[in-house]
């Protein structure tokens, strides 16, 4: 069976503060996007004993959509097993969320494969187990993310005239290291701006969006001008015309 795990943008990106659990709470606009879409092949093998994922770039356990197959197996104590292929077009470490993508989109195949019938609050609590950005995939479509991400509220979603430079970290902990550059004083500035395009994605009012996109780990990384980060980066877009 063959499934597709979107990547994403964000639209917008407020960085409000560092906890004592040394985690930072923001504020983000979500947006899925079919720009960009990862393939996954998953099969069940003959033999139970397998527990397998492959893929074109040799990943093992540490994928996000291994884990979210193996914590599936484990919480529900599960004699199942699946072989995983990921084709990849969402380049790893982006900032445009290809592995929280995998991750949801297995989370949700397994579900149906399995016969487990866990709701979508089921999905949202495993999700958010393996990734903080694995529970917006779950929800999909563009949505305001809280918290440290994984507090997902459902936005209007309308389509965007999307221009998106997918470009690979090859730091491993990309997101981490960029959080230990920011300087606080500057970030969580544009709070407003964010009110302004939640508002404008309620009216359909792409100019108004596009006004407001912002993210302030641009702060430490400029994308070039006309564009911004998604995430951490290193990828970024803009809107272009419709």
């Amino acid at each position: 069976m063959k499934i597709y795990a979107p990547a994403k943008i964000n639209l917008c990106l407020d960085i409000m503060r560092k906890t004592e659990s040394g985690y930072h709470e923001i504020r983000t606009v979500f947006y899925e996007t079919d720009k960009l879409v990862n393939e996954i092949e998953i099969e069940e093998p003959l033999s139970e004993s397998e527990d397998l994922i492959s893929s074109e770039n040799r990943e093992g356990s540490d994928s996000l959509a291994h884990k979210a197959c193996t914590l599936l197996k484990y919480k529900y104590n599960l004699k199942r097993a699946v072989k995983i292929e990921i084709k990849r077009s969402i380049p790893p470490a982006s900032g445009l969320g290809g592995e929280s993508s995998n991750a949801a989109a297995v989370l949700k195949y397994l579900n149906e494969l399995w016969e487990l019938e866990l709701t979508t609050d089921e999905l949202l609590e495993l999700g958010a187990k393996l990734g903080k950005d694995v529970p917006f995939f779950i929800i999909g479509g563009t949505a305001l993310g809280e918290n440290f991400g994984e507090k997902v509220t459902p936005l209007p979603h309308i389509e965007l005239p999307l221009e998106i430079v997918p470009k690979k970290s090859m730091d491993p902990q990309k997101t981490k290291h960029a959080y230990e550059l920011l300087s606080l004083d500057l970030c969580g500035k544009n709070t407003e701006k964010t009110n302004n395009l939640i508002e404008a994605l309620k009216q359909k009012n792409i100019e108004g969006i596009a006004k407001n996109i912002h993210n302030d780990f641009e702060t430490i990384t400029p994308p070039p001008e006309g564009y911004h980060l998604s995430g951490s980066g290193p990828s970024y877009f803009k809107l272009g015309t419709t």
